[in-house]
């Protein structure tokens, strides 16, 4: 759960959670409390360090690793595009939101197969 009042986050497991009468285990408050969970249209709160990962390709040296999204909840190749990294793609199968051909490398294979290829690629 996520205090609104101070933002403190606790793990209440399976417990049925009430927010009439439940506290915040840290400062006690009453305000409510949500699940520590990501809406759709919420911001998750490690877009930001994403966004600023993608910055960071902007050379040759650079290498970026996309593993296991469908890329519809987060448009990856807007966030690609026109980036001068090494860029890799790993996915179970094809999506109509990915435009592979942005890529150096595509693998549609799982991780657990892909990921000793990669690893070969990179480190020549």
């Amino acid at each position: 759960m996520e205090c609104r009042a101070c933002g403190n986050f606790w793990d209440i497991g399976y417990k049925k959670f009430d927010t009439t009468k439940d506290r915040c285990p840290k400062c006690g408050s009453l305000k409510g409390a949500k699940p520590f969970i990501v809406f759709f249209g919420g911001q998750s709160p490690q877009y930001i360090s994403m966004y600023r990962a993608f910055e960071r390709c902007e050379n040759s040296e650079s290498l970026l690793i996309v593993v296991g999204t469908m890329g519809n909840v987060v448009p990856i190749d807007s966030l690609i595009e026109g980036t001068s990294c090494k860029k890799i793609l790993n996915n179970l199968e094809k999506s109509s939101y990915i435009n592979d051909k942005l890529y150096d490398e595509v693998y549609y294979e799982k991780a657990t197969t892909a990921m000793p290829k990669i690893e070969e690629s990179i480190n020549f």
